[in-house]
């Protein structure tokens, strides 16, 4: 398919996919809390049994299960335009699903956590294809909703996954983004700087976190930004939390404010 079709689909369209994806998604997992039956199914409780993930904080968060159906007749053309289909393969199939939004709180994809497979194989996380209409390096997940903590508290914490994001926010911590990976973009830097002046870097404690807070750093110091990165011993923030509690993240953000 030309790139000249896809951009020929119109946002209604996509618009209408995107919301009748997350909601398919959202009704299978539904159904995986009162059926717990399968492979997946199982997997999916397990996982937010894992990380305390009540019911109640799956529905307001939109959180979904793709069990291979959930693109069932709806648009190809727009399913491929936003990044849920690539070159004919289903991107998130058999993955928890959490909503990405823009900065004004409307749905553009989405990340995929993995629930089964080889692990070897597998990838952990995936994003939408890249494609005309959806592009990772242009948003910033959970920014509609820590934007206005951000301002309050005068800056945001980046970390690397959006269960790091759920878990912060869960223990209080509410001013938390992720940037959808480990890759970081002007674009991004640029969004957070709408909303504060100070970041602050807290990344997995390992060879790819670290670089990832180098070029972070860089980046985000060009769009004007004062950065701090904050270090973790052990385990990434999510791990920490579940592990030993929030205080010990709450302590490094501190010392590297203090810096």
């Amino acid at each position: 398919m030309s790139d000249a079709r896809l951009l020929a689909v119109g946002e209604d369209a996509v618009s209408r996919v995107l919301a009748a994806y997350l909601k398919r998604c959202q009704t299978t997992l539904d159904w995986a809390d009162a059926v717990s039956v399968g492979e997946l199914r199982e997997a999916a409780t397990a996982e937010l049994a894992k990380r305390r993930y009540t019911w109640e904080q799956t529905e307001a968060w939109g959180l979904g299960l793709d069990d291979g159906t959930a693109r069932d007749g709806l648009d190809p053309e727009a399913l491929r335009h936003c990044g849920l289909v690539d070159r004919d393969y289903p991107v998130m199939t058999n993955r928890l699903i959490f909503p990405i939004h823009d900065w004004l709180g409307g749905l553009v994809g989405f990340v995929g956590r993995r629930l089964v497979g080889d692990p070897v194989k597998v990838p952990k996380w995936v994003y939408p294809a890249d494609s005309p209409g959806f592009s990772r390096g242009n948003f910033v997940y959970n920014l509609h909703q820590a934007a206005e903590t951000g301002r309050k508290r005068n800056f945001l914490i980046l970390v690397e996954g959006a269960n790091d994001v759920r878990t912060l926010e869960l223990a209080g911590v509410a001013n938390t983004v992720q940037c959808l990976g480990t890759v970081f973009t002007r674009r991004q830097a640029s969004l957070l700087r709408r909303f504060v002046r100070r970041v602050v870097l807290l990344m997995d404690p390992d060879l790819a976190g670290r670089r990832a807070s180098d070029r972070g750093r860089v980046l985000l110091e060009a769009a004007g930004l004062e950065v701090s990165v904050a270090q973790l011993e052990k385990w990434d923030p999510d791990e920490t939390v579940r592990q030993v509690g929030v205080g010990p993240v709450l302590d490094a953000v501190r010392k590297a404010l203090r810096g």
